[in-house]
């Protein structure tokens, strides 16, 4: 971390400093996640990604971790049930130089390899802090970019100098939008329809014929 950069709730080179607590449940976004159509290219166990995608709360635990196999690359595909606004991420290392230091964000790209990744500008990219040991370490989103993700891919391309790099935890801070979908389902389905409630007039008249 940067000489100076300390304390919590404040924006440093390109980060912020949160409590790290989940608070309004805005990290929840793990579980919007589509596990079943996950991957990771280059994973000694791809099996440790959803282990890693947990709780806020869990996030300071030691295992699982995802850890790289050939080299120090990841690439992370994390699909969603329904679109999500991002507004931060949170990445933790297992420690030392091993921690990724460098995270490309691609968004609503479906496939991808190291190749198209090595070559293509990203919708975002974050220099990661060298040490986040108690997980408080925010990377805000360019917001408007990130208002209708139907998914992203994670891209690691180097560590701070190890030839593996592993990864405890990975946060997602944002809403669903499938919550505001049903807020405007419920809306209009108990706004009263016109068809539903005749005046008495109407009743009247037709008791008559």
């Amino acid at each position: 971390m940067s000489e100076g950069c300390g304390g919590h709730g404040h924006s440093c080179g390109g980060h912020t400093h949160g409590s790290g607590e989940a608070g309004d449940g805005k990290w929840d976004l793990y579980k919007d996640v589509d596990t079943s159509r996950c991957s990771v290219l280059n994973a000694a166990d791809e099996a440790a990604l959803e282990g890693v995608l947990r709780p806020r709360e869990k996030r300071l635990e030691r295992e699982p971790v995802l850890q790289s196999d050939a080299d120090e690359q990841l690439m992370i595909y994390l699909p969603f049930t329904s679109a999500v606004r991002i507004e931060a991420v949170s990445l933790i290392g297992s420690g030392g130089r091993r921690n990724p230091k460098t995270l490309k964000v691609f968004l609503n790209v479906e496939h991808m390899d190291f190749d198209a990744a090595e070559s293509t500008a990203p919708t975002q990219e974050f220099e990661l802090v060298t040490e986040d040991r108690e997980g408080n370490v925010e990377y805000p989103t360019k917001y408007t970019k990130y208002q209708n993700v139907r998914s992203m891919w994670l891209f690691i391309s180097e560590n701070f100098g190890d030839d593996k790099t592993s990864i405890q935890y990975i946060g997602l801070k944002g809403t669903s939008t499938k919550y505001r979908r049903e807020a405007v389902k419920a809306t209009y389905e108990l706004r009263p329809q016109i068809a539903d409630h005749k005046t008495e007039s109407e009743s009247f008249s037709k008791s008559v014929l």
